[in-house]
């Protein structure tokens, strides 16, 4: 996703050796799960490293997120129950983790569209509130 290549590159990585860790640990009765959710309601936008502008659109981005971290937890521990290897949230979000792995380059184009929308969504939204301040 745009802005957040960094994010997504140790999130890569992350999910990478889980993969190979449930591989590895399968047959000693160990599972391993990857939580994968999108945006989620916390005040991470407050420690956000970067410009005001980048510390706002953090800040929105979580604020607009239908899941909480309550959510999050307790579907997480559900699905680790479960032993599920993948652990994508909201419900949403599923339909993009799919699209991504089999329709790339829809993924890519669907993403590109809708982050252009938001980005402009979010810019007019802090553009007002600088306007109000």
């Amino acid at each position: 996703a745009p802005r957040m290549s960094a994010y997504s590159t140790a999130k890569a990585g992350v999910v990478a050796l889980s993969e190979c860790l449930r591989s590895e640990l399968s047959d000693g009765n160990i599972f391993v799960s990857v939580l994968c959710p999108t945006y989620v309601r916390t005040n991470i936008g407050k420690n956000t490293i970067g410009s005001e502008n980048e510390q706002k659109y953090a800040t929105m981005l979580a604020d607009s997120s239908p899941i909480s971290a309550a959510e999050v937890a307790q579907a997480a521990l559900k699905s680790m129950a479960e032993e599920k290897l993948y652990i994508v949230l909201p419900n949403d979000a599923r339909f993009l983790w799919r699209l991504k792995r089999f329709m790339p380059e829809r993924y890519w184009q669907f993403v590109k569209t809708m982050t252009a929308k938001k980005i402009e969504r979010l810019e007019e939204s802090i553009e007002k509130s600088d306007n109000s301040s």
